[in-house]
């Protein structure tokens, strides 16, 4: 849940993530590869039909999510999916419905659902990218390579999160308005 929350992909793309298509950039410092790391989306797996790289730091619980697999007795090979299914003795990918149970399974254990539906709300594995999006655009994310990392249109960042870049930007929108300078100038 917390690789969707910070890398912004569909559930469906990273479910069907293999783990051969997860890599440290060579570009990236030694420092950056601490926490960094770049996941390929191949286009038979993006809702678009496009390849595409998305960097995110989310390396550390990456490996944790290996390290619990190992401990499963499952060990990683290029070509698994990163969320194995083990079950049945197959190494299919994890579906949407198990993960979707386990958010929901959570959300109940932790008492957040009864809140959620206090308040008439409720959270999918969707919703974490649209955190994702709206946390980088508050963050000051260009909309061009917000578009670029989450697979979408910068048209569909605008009408669905346009609001939130006017509010970022109240203090430059607003500039100049609600002065008025004395002048000399006689009106009559």
């Amino acid at each position: 849940i917390l690789i969707l929350a910070n890398a912004g992909f569909r559930p469906k793309e990273l479910l069907g993530m293999k783990f051969g298509e997860i890599y440290a950039s060579p570009r990236f410092t030694e420092e950056e590869k601490e926490k960094n790391i770049v996941m390929l989306v191949r286009r038979t797996n993006s809702k678009t039909g496009r390849e595409r790289r998305v960097v995110s730091p989310v390396k550390k619980r990456i490996d944790r999510l290996v390290t619990y697999y190992k401990k499963l007795g499952i060990k990683h090979d290029t070509d698994d999916f990163l969320f194995i299914n083990a079950a049945y003795g197959r190494r299919t990918a994890l579906g949407r419905m198990i993960m979707y149970q386990r958010l929901k399974k959570t959300l109940i254990d932790s008492g957040i659902q009864d809140e959620l539906d206090k308040g008439g709300k409720s959270i999918s594995l969707y919703s974490f990218r649209h955190w994702y999006c709206y946390l980088r655009i508050l963050n000051g994310v260009d909309f061009n390579l917000l578009a670029q990392n989450v697979g979408t249109s910068v048209a569909r960042l605008h009408s669905t999160y346009g609001h939130i870049n006017t509010e970022q930007h109240l203090a430059e929108i607003t500039k100049g308005q609600g002065i008025i300078k004395r002048t000399e100038t006689d009106l009559s």
